[in-house]
């Protein structure tokens, strides 16, 4: 027989470790979790985009039929962009609070293996 000091020593040794991986190996899920969560979200942007882009030739397009005037179509869908940004502007703190919310969501929310 040990001493138990010693032993227990030993115990609350392996204990801590054990804890260290632990919690370790939950914020690395929570973290590959989360960037899954983004690439997605950069997918669906990109995307997002491209679908915008050509919808606005498209428009572009037929707003030249209908103004006779390629310039101004393009103006006007300009005056369009320039209102959707000042508008996305004006309306910082909500996306900001929208997707920081959701975020911290992601990385606080208990894993269903539990």
């Amino acid at each position: 027989m040990g001493n138990p000091v010693k032993i227990v020593k030993e115990y609350i040794g392996r204990y801590s470790k054990l804890k260290f991986q632990e919690l370790r190996l939950e914020a690395l899920g929570k973290t590959v979790k989360a960037t899954g969560y983004l690439i997605y979200l950069i997918l669906i942007l990109l995307l997002f985009i491209g679908f915008i882009v050509f919808g606005f030739i498209a428009l572009a397009e037929w707003l030249t039929e209908l103004l006779h005037s390629r310039p101004l179509a393009y103006l006007c869908l300009s005056g369009l962009f320039l209102v959707k940004i000042i508008f996305l502007m004006l309306n910082k703190k909500w996306f900001v609070k929208l997707f920081s919310e959701k975020s911290l969501q992601i990385l606080t929310e208990p894993d269903d293996d539990d």
